[in-house]
Order: structure tokens, then C-alpha cells, then sequence
């Protein structure tokens, strides 16, 4: 039991991060985490591709070091100069690939890839030597990157914050992974502490990251939908996927929806509603899926609630958005969920009607009978 996981670098689970795009010299490259690790494999001559959490904390902050400083141009990959202070493997191979300095890569769009000890020497290529003891070493101040346009000399230095990490994190992780001291109940909480760190590397959002960074909108970590009808959660989304569904719909009825949007804090993003909540800078909304079956279902929305129509039997797709209320600006944007519509029925309003229709037919023909009789 001398560690909580199979190396230093960690498992990371599957994520679905947005592509890094480069160019070189006129030709856009696009790079996923997925590249990295098939790399690599391929590089090792293995046959299974691993992500792990450096890979991770490397790809984030190469990403948000671009966003930063090129906005939402794309930069040539030989005008990019990146400096770690993350010494480790998983962060060296990773710096490297993004800046094209594999061997096999072409060198006329290389960029340049630094790192730095723990007491700020830098290291222009990291050895075992190193690894090892950046590994012992490591602090919240080794997560910090800086990013630098070679062309313009504009650069910017991201920290991660103290709240990415459970505290006493890096104590826990030096007896576990270093000094071997541990306790087993130290090393069943370094497990799942290091789970949690790692979660947080793939979802949580730049600004909830690093320091520097800051939102200007509250950023959804998980959508709760509920039935209006019952009160009760009938469908969550989390990250990329959804768990349970939404209630089924009959032709011409309808289903009434509300929501719950949580931030990276645990807190319900509040909704308008005219009287509720009138102030509110946020709404609910929904929409058939891009390429979804059309034609099936509707959908209308009222601030903290949506209705969904049942058209014509069959399936459809839909997609939840958290909205700005003055401008109808699409915050975030939730993954879509099946919409079902049976055939329809008749309800109890209908039953009614008939109902009714049937007594006064059969009122007004013993009105008849008597008549005749008479």
C-alpha cells in the first residue's frame, strides 16, 4: 500500500475538453487530449492510450494561456513560449507536444517549452533527476504557468487557486508518495482526495481555476430538471450525460418543466419570473436539438419554467439553456435528451364532455318516449 494510485501522474477518466488549435504557417491543427495520449502510446509502443492528470492540468492551462492572450485568434504554434513550474512527466511530454519539440515534429514551427525547479532555477530539459525531485517537492506554487507571445513579448502567469485542493492536500500526497509513512486511513483519504482533484482538473471551469482568471457569468456544473406536475427530479445532467428522463407526452397535451441550475459553488443560479423574481439575470430555456427529428414537439418558455407540446406521435430531441434575460444570450447549454410523444388519449376533460353529451342524449329521448305514449 506505499501509493494511492498506479504512478505520479494519475488516471484521469475520460474527458471531452475543447481542442487546442494551432496554426503552422497558414495550416490549422487541431489537438485533443486523445491526440496527446494516442502520441504517446504509439511513442511507447503500447496499445492503450493514457490520460493522465498532468496531461490534463498541462492541456488546461496551455488552453487558457491562449485564450488569455490571443483571445479567440489562433495562434502559430512557433510564436508560443510556455513555462511550467509542474515538474513531472505527464506535464514535460504534454508542454512539449503542444509546442511541437517531439523529435519527429517538423522544427521550423516549434515553439518553446521551459520549466522551473522549485526554487525558480529553470530547467531547459527536465531528466529523471528532476522528475524525482520535482515530484518531491511539489506545492500549490508548482502550479504556475506562464504563456508568452514570442512576437509581442505580451505574456500572462496563471496560478492555480488554493480552493483546487482539500487542505493538508500536498502533505498527505508526501507521505503517501514520497516518504511511504502513510497510514491507511492517509491513504484511503489521499485516494479519494486525489479523485476529487482530479474531477475538478476536467470540469471545473478557468476562472473557478486559476487565480488571474475571472467570469462574467456563473458557470452550470450540473441541471436538475423537474416535473412541474410532481415536484420531483425526473432527469439530471452532469458534465456530458444525462441520468433519468423526461415524462413521456401524449398528442396535443403537454408537459410543464422547471430547473434547477447549479454553479461551481453548490449554489441554484436564481430565475426570472415576473413576480417571483422579477430582478432576476437569468432564465430557463429550450430548444429542439440541432438535427433532431422535427415536427413531434414544441417548446415554449416563461422564465424559470418551459412547456414541451406533444405534436404528433413520435421522438424528438431537446436541449436546456440557461439564458441572459436582457440580451437572450445562451450562457450555457445543456446535452440532449430524448422527448417521447405517444399517441394520444382522451382525457379526463374529454371524458366530461362526452359524458355530459350522452346524458343529454339519452335525457332528451325518454322526453320523446314519454311523448309518444301520450
Amino acid at each position: 500500500m506505499a501509493s494511492a494510485h498506479p504512478h505520479d501522474d494519475g488516471d484521469a477518466p475520460d474527458v471531452n475538453l475543447p481542442p487546442i488549435v494551432l496554426a503552422e504557417d497558414g495550416r490549422m491543427v487541431s489537438i485533443t487530449l486523445d491526440d496527446m495520449a494516442l502520441y504517446f502510446a504509439e511513442l511507447e509502443g503500447r496499445d492503450n492510450p493514457h490520460i493522465g492528470c498532468c496531461m490534463v492540468v498541462t492541456y488546461r492551462a496551455f488552453a487558457a494561456g491562449i485564450s488569455e492572450i490571443w483571445g479567440d485568434g489562433i495562434p502559430e504554434r512557433s510564436d508560443i513560449e510556455y513555462t511550467s513550474a509542474l515538474v513531472s512527466r505527464g506535464s514535460v511530454r504534454s508542454a512539449k507536444y503542444l509546442t511541437g519539440n517531439f523529435e519527429d515534429m517538423n522544427p521550423a514551427y516549434r515553439g518553446k517549452a521551459w520549466f522551473t525547479g522549485a526554487d525558480g532555477s529553470l530547467i531547459s530539459d527536465p531528466k529523471q533527476n528532476d522528475l524525482q525531485w520535482g515530484s518531491r517537492e511539489r506545492t500549490i506554487d508548482s502550479y504556475r504557468f506562464t504563456m508568452t507571445r514570442i512576437s509581442t513579448g505580451e505574456s500572462v502567469t496563471l496560478t492555480f487557486a488554493d480552493h483546487v485542493f482539500p487542505e493538508g492536500y500536498f502533505d498527505t500526497r508526501r507521505k503517501v508518495e514520497v516518504e511511504e509513512t502513510a497510514s491507511p486511513e492517509e491513504i484511503l483519504r489521499f485516494a479519494e482526495e486525489y479523485a476529487l482533484v482530479g474531477e475538478r482538473y476536467r470540469e471545473r471551469s478557468d476562472a473557478w481555476l486559476f487565480n488571474e482568471i475571472s467570469n462574467t457569468h456563473p458557470v452550470v456544473v450540473e441541471l436538475e430538471i423537474i416535473d412541474r406536475s410532481t415536484g420531483k427530479v425526473v432527469a439530471d445532467f452532469h458534465y456530458d450525460h444525462w441520468h433519468g428522463g423526461l415524462p413521456h407526452i401524449h398528442e396535443g397535451e403537454d408537459i410543464e418543466l422547471m430547473a434547477r441550475y447549479i454553479d461551481e459553488s453548490g449554489s441554484v443560479i436564481p430565475l426570472y419570473h415576473g413576480t417571483r423574481n422579477p430582478g432576476a439575470a437569468y432564465a430557463m430555456s429550450a430548444r429542439i436539438a440541432d438535427g433532431a427529428p422535427a415536427g413531434f414537439a414544441r417548446v415554449s418558455d416563461h422564465g424559470d419554467h418551459v412547456h414541451i407540446y406533444g405534436d404528433h406521435e413520435g421522438d424528438t430531441y431537446v436541449v436546456f439553456q440557461l439564458i441572459e434575460r436582457d440580451t437572450g444570450a445562451v450562457i450555457w447549454e445543456s446535452g440532449p435528451i430524448e422527448v417521447e410523444v405517444e399517441e394520444g388519449h382522451l382525457n379526463m376533460k374529454m371524458f366530461a364532455v362526452i359524458g355530459g353529451g350522452l346524458v343529454l342524449l339519452v335525457g332528451a329521448g325518454i322526453v320523446l318516449m314519454k311523448r309518444r305514449k301520450e
